[in-house]
């Protein structure tokens, strides 16, 4: 069993590749308890969750980390994916604020697609 938490992490990781996104959660939950407040473990269990149809249970957290990290692309991608998956208007603002400060990510054609309305 992982001790620290970037083995929970690592081991999160791996369940997240194998297409096992309870797991992967629970592993990242793991890490977060053995290290509160890890933003980037914060946001990849944030990413699993919108991923796997939980945009819901994302979006408190989406919201701390966006406020705490206003300018960060990744954060915005997840927090605009759950956002839209929600029905929130405020998709699209999340979406374009994104795509301003990445606009090379790999991401970044996906995301103009679903903002054309694909």
């Amino acid at each position: 069993m992982p001790q620290t938490p970037q083995n929970w992490v690592q081991l999160g990781r791996a369940y997240d590749a194998a297409h096992q996104p309870d797991q992967a959660v629970a592993a990242y939950d793991m890490a977060l308890r053995l290290q509160p407040g890890a933003d980037a473990v914060l946001l990849m269990r944030a990413d699993v969750l919108v991923r796997s149809g939980h945009a819901d249970q994302a979006l408190p957290d989406l919201e701390q980390l966006d406020a705490r990290h206003p300018d960060t692309a990744d954060v915005l991608l997840v927090l605009g994916l759950a956002q839209r998956a929600g029905g929130d208007p405020d998709a699209g603002a999340t979406l374009r604020r994104f795509l301003e400060l990445d606009p090379g990510s790999a991401a970044a054609p996906g995301v103009r697609h679903l903002l054309d309305g694909g």
